[in-house]
């Protein structure tokens, strides 16, 4: 179970952003979502990926993209 604290953070995130907010545990299991009225129809879905994708590489969501590519070996790359 998630803290009270955390949830209230995440309602309060959402609502700063005016979209959506999602928190996963380190499985990759939805534990929160908070979603603004105001927000696009498609907000709650990047926001549950983007949550599970960065459990999954385990690196926080604000970790931008080229370092989590960086982390593993490209297809081009030769071995």
């Amino acid at each position: 179970m998630l803290p009270a604290a955390l949830i209230d953070a995440v309602r309060t995130a959402a609502d700063e952003i005016g979209s959506a907010v999602a928190v996963t545990d380190t499985g990759g299991h939805l534990k929160a979502l908070e979603r603004t009225d105001d927000a696009t129809f498609l907000a709650a879905e990047v926001a549950v990926d983007t949550a599970w994708t960065a459990a999954s590489y385990r690196v926080a969501t604000r970790t931008p993209t080229c370092q989590i590519r960086m982390s593993r070996p490209s297809r081009t790359t030769p071995a």
